[in-house]
């Protein structure tokens, strides 16, 4: 949708417009992303000005211009840490500008996984494809890789319907309530309460939003909610409780010094050092794992991004054996220093006796595969073929693959390739 929009502009006789677009690489394999940089590039030679949010490389690479924000994620993040051009970025000491210098956040594995049972998908035909017989296997991290429109998502919808079993990790909502929250999704809230109760001798049904304990006024939402007819609906913070959600009594218990509406506005890795509940730390400290450390207790998820939602899915599993999971682009939104994070709570997930089938575009997960298999050549009719299948160092050897082009300079640069 984001490049047919970028079409029409490219063919607008306006200048002088500004264009903001939010990660135009996104979604792209390697050999799309030169060509969406170089039409955005277009754009600004025609008197415009583009502004985008950008992880990829090669479109940093491509910039007049980088604002590099930082240095970490939530009360870590919002300031500003240098201007300038690429070459000027790539002297300094972040992560933005360890990736423009090279800096690998995600290492070649030292050697690759011993591939399990087969798993098949025999005769897939939806869309594109082309009647095709796919082998992926068990244990291991396979990857489903392509260019647009190539049939990855077709081929997914096709393992699924032959494997209804497997379970899809996305970045779907996950339900509009903002009474569901972060703490109350890894299930440590109610743990949590019980600790405070206990300490600040109360009941734990006081410490709930949702219980007797909310504000009398918004019903422990937090905000009031007005019907602006055809305008749309308005949300006002609720001045009873000043957004906190709770009651005057409620907030009348104190817990090492805080109240419980303090507690959901902590974040995970504080919130982590201050219960002495072990399950609730163990639980906290998952989220951490995954680099959420810096998201609130309180945080409703439907505040929530993508990729925040799809890793706190990831979570809830990491505690499941003998799964199939399926992920779909699961670095979106990441920067290179997340996706090495997000590569090694994959590997914990195959590690405890799962299966993962990720559809990806990312070099560095990529590279990691125990299994890939390449469709193409290109994208819809031209495309719902198995260009290649097998280890990263075997697609290499296929000419015709795009992917392996784009791979054979990442294990070059890496030195080299993992063993079989």
């Amino acid at each position: 949708m984001q490049r047919l929009k970028l079409a029409r502009q490219l063919g607008s006789p306006f200048k002088e417009i500004i264009y903001v677009m939010d990660e135009p690489s996104q979604g792209l394999h390697p050999a799309d992303v030169s060509h969406i940089v170089e039409l955005l590039r277009t754009l600004a030679d025609h008197s415009n000005t583009v502004i985008t949010v950008e992880h990829d490389r090669l479109a940093m690479e491509r910039a007049d211009l980088i604002v590099d924000m930082g240095p970490g994620a939530g009360k870590h993040g919002g300031r500003i840490l240098q201007i300038g051009s690429p070459a000027e970025i790539k002297l300094g000491e972040t992560p933005t500008s360890r990736l423009l210098a090279g800096h690998e956040f995600t290492p070649l594995p030292t050697r690759r996984r011993k591939l399990g049972r087969p798993i098949q998908v025999v005769g897939a035909r939806l869309n594109n494809l082309t009647g095709i017989d796919v082998t992926f296997y068990a244990n291991v991290l396979n990857c489903v890789t392509g260019v647009s429109g190539s049939g990855k998502s077709s081929l997914i919808k096709e393992f699924l319907h032959q494997h209804p079993s497997a379970v899809i990790i996305d970045q779907s909502p996950m339900g509009s309530s903002s009474r569901s929250i972060v703490a109350t999704y890894v299930d440590a809230y109610d743990r949590m309460r019980a600790e405070f109760a206990d300490e600040a001798h109360c009941s734990p049904s006081l410490l709930a939003f949702n219980s007797s304990g909310a504000c009398p006024v918004c019903g422990g939402l937090g905000y009031l909610q007005m019907d602006m007819h055809f305008l749309g609906d308005v949300r006002e913070a609720c001045e009873s409780c000043g957004g906190s959600r709770f009651s005057p009594e409620a907030l009348s218990y104190r817990y090492r010094n805080r109240t419980i509406a303090d507690i959901l506005d902590m974040s995970i890795e504080d919130a982590a050092g201050f219960f002495q509940d072990h399950d609730v730390r163990n639980r906290l400290s998952l989220l951490q794992k995954t680099g959420l450390g810096y998201l609130r207790v309180g945080q409703p998820l439907s505040d929530m991004s993508g990729g925040e939602r799809q890793r706190l899915r990831i979570v809830e599993r990491l505690s499941k054996k003998g799964q199939t999971y399926v992920l779909d682009e699961p670095t979106r939104g990441l920067h290179a220093a997340d996706i090495g994070t997000l590569m090694r709570v994959l590997a914990s997930l195959i590690e405890v006796g799962n299966t993962l089938v990720v559809v990806e575009h990312d070099l560095d997960v990529i590279k990691c595969a125990d299994h890939i298999v390449d469709l193409g050549p290109r994208g819809g009719t031209n495309g719902g073929r198995i260009m290649a299948s097998g280890r990263p160092e075997e697609i290499v050897e296929h000419p015709d693959s795009l992917t392996g082009r784009a791979l054979w300079q990442v294990l070059q640069a890496a030195g080299g390739a993992g063993s079989q």
